[in-house]
């Protein structure tokens, strides 16, 4: 099986044409917008699959902090390469990523744990493909101090002493939450600054039930995501970067898409240095557009991004969207000569 970047690009077109592009209403899943930073959290099957042997990820988004339903989000992910000197043409990657998310008055708190595991198999000289599963723990929780009733309200007049008889079973739910993936990564040989990785995955298979009321079944439906991500060699200097994903979970689905120019000071191993300027621009009836700058050094990559509102909701946001932070740490290992032969992947 032998397939060329003149395959790539009919293939990506084609995907992209036909995926829907508008959202109906607000997506229920935390995202980020340097969703690229965030690889775990994107699809399974992208567990190991980078330019090291061992990565940390950090994400920090807060968005809407001017309107009282401003909610903030963080992730913290691991993730390495495991490598079988029997194995001569695959590897396995394993890994964990923690998600915090609140929002609103009534602080809707969500917490994930999950483990992450994949096996990657090289199908040619430049192709290779990924399995992934993950696997973990959630809990959703709320605060009803600072929420108000239907029954403190006497006409147009509210009365925060009116007694209220609104109850809940729990105000903390946990549930199990499992994902697969699929992942295929194309590279040129000998050069990590062209390569190219299309992805789908699948989380909450189970449509687990999230429900503050024993007798309601409130399930998080599952997600679809695909993804591609793709970096290409244009100058000695300069990379041309071309990003998308799309998700569609229950009555909603989004694209997001965007990419940038990377600019090398150096590329040399033990040197690198870069600086990558572009933006993403996310399809919710012209919903918001955000400038990233990236730089790289030796193995840290550090993003920053501004989403700008720009749908009817900027009468409330001022057109003020979301900052957000991502940081990546790469550690690259000296292996035995027999390991370090056995699969050169990436």
């Amino acid at each position: 099986m032998k397939i060329t970047l003149r395959c790539v690009i009919p293939l990506v077109v084609l995907l992209f044409c036909l995926t829907p592009t508008v959202i109906k209403s607000q997506d229920s899943d935390l995202h980020f917008t340097q969703y690229g930073m965030s690889p775990i959290n994107l699809n399974p099957g992208l567990t190991g699959i980078f330019n090291g042997d061992i990565r940390y990820t950090g994400n920090y988004r807060s968005q809407w902090a001017s309107v009282p339903v401003g909610y903030s989000t963080a992730s913290f992910a691991y993730d390495q390469k495991i490598y079988n000197a029997k194995l001569k043409n695959g590897l396995f990657g394993v890994g964990g990523i923690f998600n915090y998310d609140q929002a609103g008055a009534s602080a809707l708190r969500s917490l994930q744990l999950m483990l992450a595991g994949s096996y990657t198999q090289r199908i040619s000289q430049r192709n290779f493909l990924t399995l992934g599963a993950s696997a973990g723990v959630a809990q959703r929780a709320f605060k009803d101090g600072d929420l108000t009733w239907d029954e403190q309200y006497i006409g147009n007049q509210y009365n925060p002493n009116n007694p209220i008889t609104e109850s809940f079973a729990s105000k903390a739910k946990i549930y199990p939450d499992f994902g697969l993936g699929i992942n295929w990564h194309f590279q040129v040989p000998n050069s990590k600054r062209t390569q190219f990785d299309l992805g789908a995955s699948l989380y909450h298979l189970h449509s687990p039930n999230t429900s503050f009321y024993d007798e309601q079944d409130v399930q998080i439906k599952p997600r679809l995501s695909i993804q591609l991500g793709s970096s290409f060699k244009i100058l000695p200097k300069f990379d041309v970067i071309i990003n998308a994903n799309y998700y569609d979970q229950g009555a909603n689905n989004q694209t997001i898409a965007g990419g940038g120019l990377r600019y090398h000071f150096d590329d040399r191993i033990g040197r690198e240095m870069a600086l990558q300027v572009g933006g993403e621009y996310r399809f919710l009836f012209k919903d918001a557009w955000a400038p990233v700058v990236t730089f790289y050094y030796h193995q840290w990559k550090v993003g920053v991004s501004y989403d700008v509102n720009v749908s009817k909701f900027d009468r409330a946001t001022r057109n003020q969207g979301g900052l957000e932070v991502g940081i990546m740490y790469i550690v690259t290992k000296v292996k035995p000569l027999p390991v370090f032969k056995s699969c050169p992947i990436f």
